[in-house]
């Protein structure tokens, strides 16, 4: 899938690709139709954006905040929902509810 090969915001020098890319594996992984998978793709990607300024270069905290976001997304798209922003602004929420500040 040509979307897991494109740089990632937040990866930062220290933070190994593969680690970071665990993340779009898991979404990719689920069993969703192609339209839903770039809707789940572009709201983790918009949901990431927002907020792996938080994390600079802390590798392990980059690869759980992302596997975490991840889990989140996928859980919504368990609910029906397809809309990206949607999905994003949800994300963020579900996402700040679950780990406070950072």
């Amino acid at each position: 899938m040509p979307a897991l090969a494109r740089e990632l915001p937040g990866a930062g020098a220290s933070c190994p690709k593969g680690r970071v890319m665990e993340a779009r594996r898991l979404i990719g992984s689920a069993s969703y139709g192609p339209d839903t998978l770039k809707a789940l793709f572009q709201a983790f990607d918009e949901a990431w954006a927002v907020l792996a300024p938080r994390y600079g270069n802390d590798a392990p905290a980059i690869s759980a905040g992302r596997i975490r976001l991840a889990n989140i997304v996928l859980s919504l798209a368990r609910n029906g929902s397809g809309d990206v922003d949607r999905l994003r602004e949800t994300a963020l929420q579900l996402y700040q509810a679950t780990v406070g500040g950072r």
